[in-house]
């Protein structure tokens, strides 16, 4: 077998792959409602003679966080780190 033949994917593989992407859509379940309702806050904070409070300010950084997280999974999941088609 030569070195650069493709590796043969597993049930294993695909199995590991489903396990992966369900972790980031829970990822994405729980990042996007913190940006929307986080920028949100910030925005209507600013609209009035107020600064943002720091748990909005907090929520958007942690939606933020977790939405990159998810689709940083995904990304590599679907395309692998070097950007070509995984598997």
């Amino acid at each position: 077998m030569s070195e650069n033949a493709p590796k043969k994917t597993t049930a294993a593989d695909w199995v590991n792959r489903i396990i992966i992407l369900i972790i980031a859509v829970f990822a994405l379940i729980a990042g996007l409602p913190m940006v929307f309702s986080g920028a949100a806050s910030i925005l209507f904070a600013l609209t009035e003679p107020a600064l943002p409070g720091l748990t909005e300010i907090f929520a958007f950084i942690i939606g933020v966080g977790l939405t990159a997280f998810a689709g940083m999974i995904a990304w590599k999941m679907f395309f692998g780190a070097s950007g070509k088609k995984a598997g």
